[in-house]
């Protein structure tokens, strides 16, 4: 909730209940943490948590937790956590069903953690700073149709500024989200948290895990065998390249293909262009499901410890596989076409520029893509649900459903269960990457990542209030692996926008008419060696700086809760103990 009385975060502490802010459903704890706080006692997390007792810990296979062993005996179905009806309606009506008002982002944070609020506020960050790209895209556009009609060509002298203007957007972009992102970090303190590596419950159950005396600890730990992973990696490494070398050879065959295409069926260049990148954009789509599926298994394999890197070890597989499968052709095209003849098939452009073949293929790609993900995460959700809304049951079936009597929570519970933040970290780095590396190409890309970007704010949310079961609860302080991913696209996107100047674009020669092909590319260059220049000094002057008014107010919630503490905080273990509970729910002591 937006409005805050002020104090810092602290651990929770019965005998001072009555002075912690309750949270925005009406109670001291919301009602995610009182999920979080049965399954606590259910699992038995700590001796003093004083749970039900529900299975011995001892009897529990090795990973198990008491709930998961339950459901291994078959003696519960299942375990999640319910959706709060109220808070919920209002979240759907103040976030999923809403395009003008601001997202509720403490509310986010309180309902479903701070993991998946940082996913939130970060795609919203993307929305904002993607507006400013789109109005000078549509500028750009606007030029584009002047140069047509002057030239022919989409070439013009704004082609050079605008993509360094991409450049430093990205440059801009990154920056802020890390400032951004320390703010949320103070303000929800996390500033001192770390993530426990925990063993994930499938290492631990895996055959080729074993145990062995921590010397350090001088506890008995569970390792990997050291073989076994040596040679799941090395396999693993072994698949991403067959999969891109695939991905590559069926590229280079379409494109070679075109011509093949013109000559049989005699359609024009344009028209076998626009097939062809048609198909394209369906081998993207289908080569990142077929990419998924594959490194899922090939990482499950390779038999990771902790959940942290099982995490990157996918990202990584999907991120190197994604450049390939999603750019591969854009590269062809604007930086190859001209000296690469794939299967001897000569497919370069008429004087040695590719600029509107490359900007009607990103279209074509970017657009197809964009509708498949619509349909996919907006269109049939909401198909399904008024389907089944709509759907009219004769007697038989009202009898037959009336006697199941589904609860409310059988119903959450016949819901998906939400696989996590990273698919959709995954799809937009992949939609910014084409901002970042070929913006300059395609100036209205910015203003259909904008689009796009809108719809999934709402889609995600619809599907986290709606399509799937409540999340259970998890903390994260950043974006993790993929700040690191989003700061290596930006500096390949310095360099694709600087290479597509030098051998895709005839614009540096508005500015320099005489000069030759190989100053044009020295040029090119020299802008590129002054970006990453630039970049370098605003990260080291910018990056990891926390804004002083964020600190500040961060060391008067501290300031104000430890005076609190210390005047309020006179608990005696041994003396004060609590025999009953006032009317308002407070611990009573005995004294007035």
């Amino acid at each position: 909730n937006e409005v805050k009385n002020g104090g810092g975060w602290t651990v929770f502490k019965n005998h001072l209940s009555h002075l912690y802010e309750k949270s925005s459903e009406g109670t001291l704890l919301s009602s995610c943490q009182q999920c979080q706080c049965i399954e606590f006692m259910l699992n038995e997390g700590d001796v003093r948590a004083l749970g039900p007792q529900l299975v011995q810990q001892e009897a529990c296979e090795p990973g198990n937790t008491i709930l998961q062993q339950l459901v291994r005996d078959e003696r519960i179905v299942d375990f999640y956590y319910l959706h709060h009806p109220e808070k919920k309606q209002w979240l759907v009506s103040n976030w999923a069903n809403s395009y003008l008002l601001k997202q509720p982002i403490e509310d986010v944070r309180e309902y479903l953690g701070e993991e998946i609020c940082m996913y939130v506020a970060w795609a919203g960050y993307v929305v904002t700073m993607l507006w400013v790209p789109a109005a000078t895209g549509i500028f750009m556009l606007i030029m584009q149709f002047v140069a047509i009609g002057q030239s022919g060509s989409v070439d013009n002298p704004f082609m050079p500024l605008y993509a360094t203007f991409i450049a430093v957007w990205a440059i801009m972009f990154n920056s802020g989200w890390q400032r951004l992102e320390l703010t949320y970090q103070y303000e929800w303190g996390l500033t001192e948290w770390e993530q426990p590596d925990t063993d994930r419950r499938e290492f631990v159950q895996n055959p080729r895990t074993y145990k062995r005396l921590n010397t350090i600890s001088q506890k008995e730990e569970y390792y990997p065998d050291p073989l076994w992973r040596g040679i799941a990696v090395v396999a693993g490494f072994f698949v991403v390249v067959a999969l891109i070398a695939a991905n590559v050879f069926l590229v280079l065959f379409i494109e070679a293909s075109k011509t093949h295409v013109e000559e049989i069926l005699g359609v024009s260049e344009t028209v076998a262009n626009f097939v062809g990148a048609l198909i394209q954009g369906a081998l993207i789509i289908v080569a990142r499901m077929v990419g998924d599926m594959v490194f899922f298994i090939v990482n499950s394999f390779e038999n990771w410890k902790t959940p942290r890197q099982y995490s990157n070890a996918l990202i990584c597989k999907r991120f190197t596989f994604g450049l390939v499968s999603s750019y591969f052709v854009v590269f062809f095209i604007g930086f190859m076409a001209n000296v690469f003849h794939p299967f001897g098939v000569d497919r370069s452009c008429p004087d040695s520029r590719c600029i509107d073949l490359l900007e009607m293929t990103i279209a074509v790609i970017f657009i197809e893509n964009s509708i498949y993900n619509f349909v996919v995460k907006s269109l049939l959700p909401k198909l399904s649900r008024v389907g089944a809304a709509g759907a009219k049951l004769d007697d038989g079936e009202m009898a037959e459903l009336a006697e199941e009597a589904v609860s409310e929570a059988e119903l959450q519970g016949k819901l998906e269960v939400y696989g996590g933040v990273d698919d959709e970290y995954a799809e937009k780095v992949a939609e910014i990457g084409y901002l970042m590396l070929f913006g300059a190409a395609m100036p209205l890309l910015s203003v259909l990542i904008l689009v796009s970007c809108i719809n999934d704010l709402r889609a995600d949310a619809e599907r986290l209030l709606n399509g799937a079961q409540r999340p259970s609860y998890k903390r994260g302080k950043s974006i993790g692996t993929w700040a690191v991913l989003l700061d290596v696209m930006t500096i390949m996107g310095i360099i694709s926008q600087c290479c597509f100047l030098a051998f895709t674009s005839n614009s540096l020669y508005y500015y320099f008419p005489g000069m030759t092909p190989m100053a044009n590319a020295f040029y090119a260059i020299a802008l590129e060696h002054a970006l990453l220049f630039f970049k370098a000094l605003w990260d080291a002057e910018v990056c990891g700086s926390v804004p002083e008014e964020v600190e500040l107010a961060f060391n008067r919630k501290v300031h104000e809760r430890d005076y609190i503490l210390e005047k309020f905080d006179t608990f005696n273990v041994e003396e004060d103990v609590a025999f009953y509970t006032s009317d308002e729910g407070r611990a009573y002591y005995g004294k007035d």
